[in-house]
């Protein structure tokens, strides 16, 4: 029977706010504008922590404000070949602070 559409929202509705308590271990996370956020917690979503913790680069620019940079990281990556479209408009989202 599977679950209900109700019973599938509040899993992602957990999984999300999971993403955001793990992301608050970040000190440079609660500076970030509401579309770096959630960039970031896509990201992390997409990933798993063990996963999301290996991009040292981009987590080091995302500390130094270093948006550009870090966005190329993020394309710069099998993560990214992988999931196509949606490294490119995380990136992107990362490099300018807009929603593609």
């Amino acid at each position: 029977m599977g679950i209900s559409e109700k019973e599938a929202e509040m899993l992602l509705m957990s999984d999300i706010q999971r993403c955001y308590e793990e992301l608050d271990v970040f000190s440079w996370f609660h500076d970030l504008d509401q579309v770096r956020q959630e960039a970031m917690v896509n990201m992390l979503f997409n990933l798993g922590l063990p996963t999301f913790l290996e991009f040292k680069r981009t987590l080091k620019f995302m500390a130094e404000g270093a948006y550009s940079q870090a966005a190329v990281e993020m394309l710069d990556s099998k993560w990214a070949n992988q999931v196509g479209d949606r490294a490119k408009e995380l990136a992107y989202m990362v490099e300018t602070g807009c929603y593609m």
